[in-house]
């Protein structure tokens, strides 16, 4: 009996150079993924920083001037420089191929035996509701990659911790410093942590620090969650022992997953509204800033509404200015006050503040305040 055997006419020639083409070791698991979702994970597509204004582009407060601390630059803080030492912090055009500003500490005055209780660190806390989805204080928790570039004049061993914001669970990290006065790309992979206080609301969920120096009550055993507040390791170099040191940072991204991806480039609009979250700001000028119109509340009191950017993350720190108010018949000066907070919301693009202790109003009578030439109205909601 004869069988006919009989097949597809196929190209050796095209099969062979098949089995030349270059897939590395990532284009073999998109192949190998089983679904969209899978692949959507492995593109790491979507939002992915959960650090904002990691690029240094927003100053609100300091336009690139110098502080010794608070924000240097918004989102991120100079958290206290906490010894014998003094430094500054600024905005600096100074930055590696790609990105366009950076944050530099300079020291001023020098540190060279860290007491037990000091420390020298950049921290920038990330509220709850962005990282609620990693998990964290849970069996579900997800590892997260930190990722940055890096420059300092004094080389060695530095660290960066992640914790919970203050409820002592925190995880320090180190990393070399090779080359004095270059930029350096550095990336540093954190385990999930399944225990632990972690704010899962629109309070502290992580701290990520930077640390410059520490005392050994701020140290920690390196790659584990110690139970304080472990900003670095016994192995820390001390930047403050040295006057004049600098150490630069940026490009600062952290993301899900155990591997770092290029740096999420936003536009200066979208970071500007990320970090008006937090902070907002008017600044007066010759008298003719209004900043929002009310209704008067009696003979002294000036309740008026304040337009937001973006609704505030929570009520916010009012400061003490100078101030003017105008009805249809009388205008009302007052100095040095702060105005109180009556009406703030989540969702709402307005907050209602009140200026007390004026004379000669009217009760009923509308109005518009005005803010003071050299007087900058600051509401902070910063976590």
């Amino acid at each position: 009996m004869t069988v006919n055997v009989s097949k597809p006419v196929s190209n050796l020639r095209e099969q062979l150079s098949e089995l030349n083409r270059p897939v590395g070791s990532h284009g073999s698991q998109l192949m190998k993924s089983t679904n969209t979702a899978e692949s959507f994970s492995l593109v790491g597509a979507g939002r992915k920083n959960l650090i904002i204004n990691g690029s240094c582009m927003i100053d609100q407060r300091n336009s690139g001037s110098a502080v010794s601390s608070g924000y240097a630059v918004d989102r991120t803080h100079i958290e206290g420089f906490n010894g014998a030492g003094t430094g500054t912090g600024q905005q600096v055009t100074d930055a590696p191929e790609g990105l366009f500003k950076s944050l530099k500490i300079t020291v001023t005055g020098t540190d060279t035996s860290l007491g037990s209780t000091d420390f020298y660190t950049l921290r920038h806390i990330i509220e709850g509701q962005n990282v609620a989805h990693l998990g964290f204080g849970t069996n579900n928790a997800k590892t997260v990659t930190l990722s940055f570039w890096v420059k300092s004049s004094i080389t060695g061993i530095f660290c960066c911790s992640l914790g919970n914001g203050g409820n002592n669970k925190t995880m320090p990290r180190e990393y070399h410093i090779d080359n004095p006065n270059k930029w350096e790309y550095k990336t540093l992979t954190f385990d999930p942590a399944i225990t632990g206080s972690w704010g899962t609301d629109h309070g502290r969920g992580f701290s990520v620090r930077w640390c410059m120096g520490v005392g050994f009550t701020r140290t920690g055993t390196v790659d584990v969650y110690n139970g304080n507040e472990s900003h670095g390791t016994s192995k820390h170099t001390n930047l403050f022992a040295t006057n004049g040191a600098t150490f630069q940072i940026t490009g600062m991204q952290l993301e899900e997953g155990n591997a770092a991806t290029p740096f999420e480039q936003l536009s200066y609009g979208e970071e500007l509204a990320l970090c008006q979250r937090y902070y907002q700001q008017v600044v007066g000028y010759s008298d003719m800033v209004c900043v929002g119109p009310g209704r008067s509340n009696g003979t002294t009191n000036a309740p008026f509404s304040v337009p937001l950017s973006v609704p505030l993350r929570a009520s916010p720190a009012i400061n003490s200015c100078n101030w003017a108010v105008f009805t249809p018949h009388v205008q009302a000066n007052i100095n040095n006050h702060t105005p109180a907070v009556t009406k703030w919301d989540e969702h709402n693009n307005v907050l209602v503040l009140q200026i007390s202790g004026l004379s000669g109003m009217t009760n009923g009578r509308s109005l518009t305040v005005f803010l003071n030439s050299g007087h900058t109205l600051s509401m902070n909601a910063e976590l």
